[in-house]
């Protein structure tokens, strides 16, 4: 007996001697995935940072030489992609401006209030009033189609209306529901086909399975009818569309849902986020860059490529809650909600980080020049806004929300 346990043990020792190193090795990964990706180095110094703003506040002016998109249009004093509105002229004084969408053609669509009241003005790009109409209650910007077909959703109470109006102003049609609250701050998105996808709050009597509200994402035809509707968690954040059609749903608490055209539901994904907002951007090739705890690069079927941690998310409980930005080159810029500016490239490493910015609003923009805009500074660097995708929505002028191919 005492020679079998002394064999035993013999066995023992030597089959954990020899399984150790693969156990320590199993262990050092799995340690390896839970660390910050992005605790290396950064690959190269920060640009200079210049506080304020590029160019001076002014008003809103529309430039008489042809250009590109909303390069040069300024809204409200604030940044617009482009740099230098020196050929520019300034009008409007008499109407303050809220939102602002340039169409394909240059056309300018403006919502704002004169005299109390609500209006929308739409402008040719040498500042020649178009059309104007007067409007209940301005929400979201128009997001205008590339027939030049502009849809505005407005809630009054418990009645919410999606009125679609054709290049002179006048009503194709409206889709009106009682009882129903299109959007609510949610912009509509217009899918490569022309389908117009909004956010619905359903009453528990069209929905008799619901509690309360039922929130739903519509699909309506440019013809004004419904295409179909499929249930969300919760009211999104924002509702985008990918060069191949697909619709993908912002929802709070760190979830991003993908659509087919017909409303099937392709993928889901949950960064177990449980407080924040998140923001997305498309890449050309089809990533998707999810801003939520971390900032995840997703292929086309939803499965994470990967994941950039800063290290002050474990520490200060950092997390990025508004949509990176791609450049042309690829590099990602996240600005996070204690406001840092993280520059990352493509394959997910830090490239560089500015830590301590002033204080403002959440938000980074970049021109097609190369001007990278946080609210309190911003950077001159190497590449200016991709031109494919859904980079930002600052290159979005028609505010389609829609990755459509030029």
């Amino acid at each position: 007996m005492r020679l079998g346990t002394l064999f035993i043990v013999y066995l023992l020792s030597t089959a954990a001697a020899i399984s150790s190193p693969f156990a320590i090795s199993a262990v050092d990964k799995k340690w390896r995935h839970m660390m910050p990706v992005n605790s290396e180095a950064a690959l190269e110094s920060a640009p200079e940072l210049h506080p304020g703003q590029p160019q001076p506040s002014q008003q809103i002016p529309v430039c008489a030489e042809p250009l590109v998109a909303k390069d040069y249009y300024y809204d409200g004093g604030d940044f617009a992609v482009g740099t230098d509105p020196s050929n520019c002229g300034v009008f409007l004084s008499d109407f303050k401006v809220l939102h602002t969408t340039v169409g394909e053609d240059g056309i300018l669509y403006l919502e704002g209030k004169s005299d109390g009241q609500n209006a929308i003005r739409v402008y040719t790009r040498t500042g020649e009033l178009k059309w104007a109409v007067p409007i209940d209650e301005i929400e979201n910007p128009l997001a205008v189609a590339r027939d030049g077909t502009a849809y505005l959703m407005a809630t009054l109470r418990s009645s919410s209306t999606l009125t679609a109006y054709n290049s002179d102003g006048t009503v194709r049609w409206r889709v009106q529901n009682d009882g129903e609250q299109f959007g609510g701050w949610i912009p509509p998105a217009i899918g490569p086909d022309g389908a117009i996808y909004v956010f619905s709050g359903v009453q528990q009597s069209t929905l008799p399975a619901c509690r309360r509200l039922c929130p739903a994402l519509l699909a309506i035809t440019p013809q004004g009818q419904e295409r179909w509707r499929v249930r969300v968690p919760r009211r999104p954040k924002n509702v985008l569309v990918d060069a191949d059609g697909r619709v993908l749903v912002n929802v709070p608490s760190g979830n991003l849902i993908a659509f087919d055209p017909q409303g099937h539901q392709l993928w889901s994904f949950n960064s177990e986020d449980k407080f924040g907002s998140g923001g997305v951007a498309v890449a050309a090739d089809g990533t998707i860059y999810f801003a939520s705890r971390f900032l995840y690069a997703l292929d086309r079927n939803g499965k994470t490529n990967w994941v950039f941690k800063p290290e002050t998310s474990y520490t200060e409980g950092e997390d990025f809650q508004v949509d990176p930005v791609i450049a042309e080159d690829g590099t990602l810029y996240a600005f996070s909600r204690h406001h840092e500016l993280f520059a990352v490239t493509p394959g997910g490493r830090k490239k560089w980080v500015v830590s301590d910015l002033p204080p403002g609003l959440e938000g980074v923009e970049l021109s097609s020049k190369g001007i990278l805009r946080t609210p309190s500074a911003w950077f001159s660097v190497s590449s200016g806004l991709a031109t494919h995708g859904w980079p930002s929505a600052n290159r979005d002028a028609r505010n389609s929300r829609s990755q459509e191919a030029p």
